[in-house]
């Protein structure tokens, strides 16, 4: 049987090795003893498969940010032998990817190397140590592992195997930078203000130190600046929910929720002032269609009056033809013509 194939072995095949284990544990209860282990019950095979993990892939997984319980979708495309096998063979590829973290999250001052991890893989996960060394590989380039400032057990490569320049020596830069040179590329960094470290910066004053950027880590579980403290030996404090922050002019910032309710009262005095602006705007209209109707009815009572009297001219017409009758006449209709005009005028 091949390499390959052993490590998709049956759940049968995998209980009998772990058996097996088990029952070379418990003939030596005396050294059990001493270290205040217990024998663990052991499982028949009618019982439905589990596989008892000396260290559960729950457990384990979450102290890294990018890795889940399961297999991630670059863990299924990097190891698409293990994403397409069978569900066993899923189980032991977690188990050894969260036992290698735990080993490296253990003592994180020294590199990880695949040669003292092997070892370290209980039985029956240690059947396929090819697989060991993909997964090894893995997460060391893609820096779940061996991250950070550590004792390398092994030289970096002389060989460079290229030349990168990196603008900025943030922290972003300066762990990209070292993280690079560990896989023997030659980095070059720049960086355009006297001092490295980006937000990064302390001010010290005598007897006294004050952290002016990026002094807060928030969220330790899945976080690798835990992980940077472990290895600098920081000691990280405790921040209590009330913990006065003073700025540079020694004045203390508001708080999330006052900040919110200004937001909301600045939002408020907004939309007031646009309904104020609105009445207003409402009022000045409803003015002018008051005037404009007083004008209208203005105009009607004197188009009514003109109106009658040119009635009353037409109507009464004499029997002998009278230019000053004729004038009065046509004058009353010029009156209401010119009116007309101009209420139509007023109007547009």
């Amino acid at each position: 049987m091949s390499r390959r194939k052993r490590a998709k072995v049956e759940y049968r095949e995998m209980e009998e090795k772990y058996n097996q284990v088990e029952d070379e544990n418990a003939s030596d209860t005396s050294d059990k003893s001493k270290t205040g282990l217990g024998t663990p019950e052991k499982k028949s095979f009618n019982e439905a498969p589990k596989v008892v993990e000396p260290v559960p892939a729950p457990a384990a997984a979450p102290v890294q940010p990018a890795l889940k319980v399961d297999l991630t979708s670059t863990e299924a495309v990097c190891f698409p032998d293990v994403s397409a096998g069978p569900p066993q063979t899923q189980k032991v590829f977690l188990h050894i990817r969260n036992r290698l973290l735990q080993l490296w999250l253990e003592n994180p001052k020294q590199q990880l190397v695949i040669e003292n991890a092997l070892p370290a893989i209980e039985a029956p996960y240690n059947s396929d140590p090819v697989l060991t060394r993909r997964i090894h590989a893995f997460l060391e380039r893609h820096g779940f592992i061996n991250f950070g400032v550590f004792k390398r057990l092994k030289p970096i490569p002389e060989k460079k195997i290229g030349k990168v320049v990196i603008i900025g020596a943030g922290i972003a830069g300066l762990a990209a930078a070292q993280q690079m040179q560990q896989f023997g590329i030659e980095v070059i960094v720049l960086e355009a203000r006297d001092r490295v470290g980006g937000r990064i910066a302390t001010f010290r004053k005598g007897s006294y130190i004050a952290d002016l950027g990026a002094m807060v880590v928030t969220g330790l579980g899945g976080n690798p600046v835990t992980t940077l403290s472990k290895q600098f030996s920081m000691e990280l404090h405790k921040i209590r929910q009330k913990c006065p922050l003073y700025e540079s002019d020694g004045q203390t910032p508001v708080s999330l929720g006052q900040a919110l309710e200004w937001v909301i009262r600045l939002q408020e005095q907004g939309v007031k002032q646009r309904q104020v602006s609105h009445l207003r705007s409402v009022l000045s209209l409803q003015g002018r269609l008051l005037a404009n109707q007083q004008r209208m009815i203005s105009i009607k009572e004197r188009l009514a009056e003109l109106n009658k009297h040119h009635r009353e001219m037409s109507e009464r017409k004499p029997q002998v033809h009278d230019i000053t009758h004729e004038f009065v006449l046509r004058s009353k209709m010029r009156d209401l013509h010119y009116a007309c005009k101009r209420s139509a005028n007023r109007g547009a």
